[in-house]
């Protein structure tokens, strides 16, 4: 087989993005007609569907029309729908039937299909080759080496719906266009078929073998950066065996799980005893000696480090403090929103993907892209090729400033995590807002943090659980406590109801855990939900009251 080495497939990889990120720098100064034309082609192209017949898609002629003939809807109303189109039923609301549907919990267990085809692909490519593009021109050093792209196990495999059609993907390269997907594999440092074992033991130290394997890792690309410390946080675990796996290339993770490792994976892995000789070094450091000497040429971490994402970046800087953590854009299962520009602060909004609208959270008609204001939040409504009509995606964002006449966006948190006991109407933004800016205020350098609702006892409050990584500092705890407090009574609702007694004052815990111990609890309890690894998000708030015992 032709040896092709990761600067020729990292550097291919970026000249085939240029053209769309051109195309996307051309749109810059061009917002409103950008976007106008990508919405008049998506109803030409859907306008023989059944949605497309019932909302008169062919007669609309403006964006105005288009707002005044198509309803603002969530799933709940399209998934009769989308089951239709689960059953085989065609033309609904794309034209012919899905290429597969791909499921999401968001933040519950309750699965969602959404109906993917060649339309969306394109809009989902449009995006990532325009942000590969500018990754690569902020950090060309990267493209000589190996790179980590996460991979989630796949829960359940050979999955069809009644319709015949495929649920998920067993590779997250579907989503990229299939040359440069067999292309990037060659460049893997941990191929995409490890996402083939289900056992998550299995699965975290077969990534690890393949990891430690890779002594010219440049690169690595996870969503949340709990994923990445919960993986790392096994390495001293079973490094003796690691270390035997890879002087001898055989694969012996945990428990009994030999015969569920793809027997490709087993030819790719095989013997490096000086490598192993080097890793057996290199643990014998403290952490971030230890990573630094594991990975030398590791110099760029891309993950989420806005909202509730922040703690657990700054906690992931603590293990690779040479290493730069590049912020990631905002990417849902049901469409790409903003991401990251070329040696530019912010992460700007996906033009060339989809049509985007945006409610603002204080009222108000809803606007376009090109009419969004400086300093405001919003609600995201998508319109993409894969037949998602002004459809409420439920994250929050703030336009932070424009670049051109392109928004450029910070994700706040999910609009539809609310709690509510007896009227407070807690929402996740406000949450984490005031969390970062208590614990900001005080200095203190929070990992895990979870306001949760506890009820017993005929009282019923939140309590704070975290952790924070200082010595016992009870002072300055009850103080941190006490600022969140009074951020969260800035919410009408819940100062309310503190008033009336309704709810207790907010208790706070600190936990005698680590923050890689907390987040691996945290990642059981999504996971025992129903959560694909990949779709577990940071979060500062949940509305379940049993967390207190989880904790214990």
């Amino acid at each position: 087989m032709l040896t092709v080495s990761p600067r020729m497939v990292n550097g291919t990889w970026w000249l085939a993005s240029l053209p769309a990120a051109a195309r996307f720098s051309d749109a810059l100064g061009k917002v409103e007609r950008t976007q106008t034309a990508l919405l008049m082609a998506n109803l030409r192209r859907n306008a023989g569907t059944e949605y497309g017949r019932r909302h008169g898609f062919a007669r609309i002629a403006s964006v105005r029309e288009f707002q005044e003939r198509v309803p603002l809807v969530s799933y709940d109303d399209l998934q009769p729908m989308v089951q239709r189109m689960a059953a085989g039923e065609a033309d609904v609301l794309i034209p012919g039937r899905p290429t597969a549907f791909i499921p999401t919990s968001g933040s519950t267990a309750a699965t969602k299909l959404i109906p993917y085809n060649r339309a969306l692909r394109y809009e989902f490519q449009e995006g990532i080759a325009t942000w590969i593009a500018g990754m690569f021109h902020t950090y060309p050093w990267i493209v000589g080496g190996h790179a980590f792209w996460s991979v989630s196990p796949v829960t359940r495999r050979n999955h069809r719906t009644p319709g015949g059609i495929a649920v998920g993907y067993d590779d997250d390269a579907e989503y990229l266009h299939p040359v440069i997907a067999r292309l990037l594999a060659r460049a893997m440092a941990v191929p995409s078929s490890v996402a083939r074992i289900s056992e998550m033991d299995a699965f975290r130290y077969i990534s690890l073998a393949f990891l430690l394997g890779a002594s010219d890792l440049r690169f690595i690309s996870v969503w949340n950066p709990t994923f990445l410390m919960l993986l790392l946080s096994r390495l001293m675990e079973w490094s003796e065996s690691l270390v035997r796996d890879l002087s001898q290339g055989t694969l012996t993770p945990p428990g009994d799980t030999p015969s569920g490792i793809p027997d490709q994976l087993r030819a790719q892995f095989t013997p490096v005893p000086r490598r192993a000789r080097e890793i057996e070094a290199a643990l014998g450091r403290d952490s971030a000696q230890c990573f630094s000497a594991l990975w030398p040429q590791l110099s760029v971490i891309s993950c989420w480090t806005a909202a509730a994402a922040a703690g657990p970046a700054g906690q992931l800087q603590q293990l690779f403090p040479g290493v730069r953590l590049a912020p990631k854009g905002l990417l849902a299962t049901e469409g790409l929103v903003s991401f990251p520009l070329a040696k530019r602060h912010g992460n700007a909004l996906a033009v060339r993907s989809h049509f985007f609208e945006f409610l603002p959270l204080d009222g108000g008609a809803i606007r376009t892209a090109w009419q969004v204001e400086r300093g405001r939040t919003y609600q995201v409504v998508l319109t993409t090729g894969g037949g998602l009509y002004r459809y409420q995606l439920g994250d929050i964002v703030r336009i932070d400033d424009f670049v051109g006449t392109c928004p450029l966006i910070e994700f706040l948190g999910r609009h539809g995590r609310v709690s509510d006991l007896c009227g407070e109407k807690l929402h996740e933004g406000h949450v984490t807002a005031t969390i970062r800016a208590a614990a900001e205020r005080f200095r203190l350098p929070l990992g895990f943090a979870l306001l949760a609702p506890e009820v017993g006892d005929g009282s019923a409050g939140y309590t704070l659980f975290f952790t924070c990584d200082t010595a016992d500092d009870e002072q300055r705890w009850k103080q941190f406590a006490r600022e969140v407090e009074r951020g969260l009574h800035e919410n009408t609702h819940y100062d309310y109801c503190r008033r009336l007694g309704q709810l207790a004052p907010m208790r706070y815990l600190p936990l005698t855990l680590s923050t890689t111990q907390a987040f691996a609890i945290y990642d059981e309890v999504m996971l025992s939900r129903g959560l694909r690894a990949g779709d577990i998000k940071p979060a500062n708030l949940d509305t379940s009251d049993d967390w207190r015992m989880v904790f214990m």
